[in-house]
């Protein structure tokens, strides 16, 4: 009896590795990507960045998972007056454990959860978009949908996060001996329904700042509704309004708004035409400078950012072989209020509120199924007539990136 015994434990072994190996799968890799940027800017400028970025991603259980990456980066500034460079910096990229739990909350309820190092966005992508520690939890109930975060800037590296609120992150930004980021605490409540119209979506987003840097600091929070919706599958819309309230010694209020509509034809070589609408309060009258939680790029190739301006673009996009996708943009774009936008090569009293016109494009080649060769390039044009003094050159960038997974 004991061969009989010991052969139904070893099968009930067996069949329970197989089973485990099953509901737990685990992946692993590594990216490298070169990064160069050669840029007009006071001079001839070339940004260098090298990355390698190991990961893994680990299947826990049917509704769960673990993701980790880290990453290398090398970084080099080259000018004609000379370099400066980062030669070894070591951190973490997404990193995050996740899940979801189906009809907690009746049949038609799913819950969805991550924490750690993940990725947060408000609707506009132009309140803060990126990297940050903390948590989200998201509940569905039929075509309700019900969001919470809380995050935390402070373990972030300073480049990445790009948090100006104020002058106290101002001076940490400036600080060449300080790595991360100014500390603030975020939080934020969002509610979302699905098909109100057919095809139509409405929402509503709030964002807090508590600042933990300056004393004073500057305390904030975003009111954001928004709408979004389609007819039939070409076309798309969506537009938002962001309200800000601010208090560092003074209360402070400033508004931010956009739009966007986009036509696409997959059978045109995925054709695709887009024309979109960014402003942001300058201060004048009763409101102040809009000031979002991350101070990004608002284009390619010119200096601004979205505070006190207004952009118009119209983007074309086309796949015209397969793994080749291609996109040109022209943008125009202004300051919103008197207030002096841009540091350099202005005239003495600047008139106006046109700023000056870019143009840029991107193309981006799947040369095999792990390597990918893209640029992007970009210039802008500045307003001489009334803005920039007579003589002023185009800014111009490009930016050659080859990425390979191993």
């Amino acid at each position: 009896m004991r061969a009989p015994i010991r052969a139904a434990v070893l099968a009930a072994l067996v069949l329970g590795l197989f089973h485990g190996a099953r509901a737990f799968a685990y992946d692993f890799g590594l990216d490298l990507t070169n990064n160069s940027n050669p840029l007009s800017d006071q001079g001839y400028t070339i940004i260098q960045k090298d990355r390698a970025t190991a990961w893994a991603a680990i299947q826990l259980g049917v509704d769960s998972d673990l993701y980790v990456s880290g990453f290398y980066e090398f970084s080099g500034t080259f000018t004609d007056e000379g370099a400066s460079y980062i030669p070894l910096r070591l951190d973490f990229g997404r990193t995050e454990y996740s899940g979801s739990a189906s009809s907690l909350f009746g049949p038609t309820s799913v819950l969805r959860w991550s924490v750690g190092r993940i990725w947060l966005s408000d609707f506009s992508g132009l309140l803060l978009s990126g990297l940050y520690d903390g948590a989200r939890g998201e509940l569905s109930i039929g075509n309700l949908s019900l969001s919470l975060s809380g995050s935390y800037t402070g373990l972030l590296y300073k480049e990445d996060a790009l948090v100006y609120l104020d002058v106290s992150d101002a001076k940490v930004n400036a600080d060449p001996s300080t790595y991360f980021a100014p500390r603030h605490a975020l939080a934020s409540l969002g509610a979302r329904l699905s098909e109100v119209l057919p095809g139509q979506d409405f929402g509503i987003d709030t964002w807090g700042q508590l600042d933990l840097e300056g004393n004073p600091g500057t305390d904030g929070a975003y009111v954001e509704p928004f709408f979004e919706g389609s007819l039939g599958s070409q076309f798309k819309w969506r537009s938002w309004l962001l309200y800000e309230y601010s208090y560092d010694t003074s209360s402070h209020n400033a508004l931010a708004a956009g739009a966007l509509a986009r036509f696409s034809a997959p059978e045109l070589a995925n054709l695709g035409v887009m024309a979109s609408l960014d402003w942001a309060s300058g201060p004048a009258g009763a409101l102040d400078a809009f000031t979002p939680i991350m101070l990004a790029p608002l284009s390619v190739a010119s200096v601004f950012t979205f505070s006190n301006a207004f952009s118009a673009s119209v983007n074309l996009s086309c796949s015209p072989l397969r793994g080749l996708s291609t996109s040109l943009a022209g943008t125009a774009l202004f300051r919103t209020s008197d207030y002096i936008s841009g540091v350099d090569n202005l005239r003495q009293n600047p008139s106006g509120y046109y700023l000056g016109s870019e143009a840029s494009a991107n193309a981006s080649v799947r040369v095999t199924s792990d390597m990918t060769l893209s640029a992007l390039g970009g210039i802008f044009f500045p307003n001489t007539a009334t803005y920039y003094q007579d003589g002023t050159a185009p800014r111009w960038t490009v930016t050659l990136t080859a990425a390979f997974s191993v």
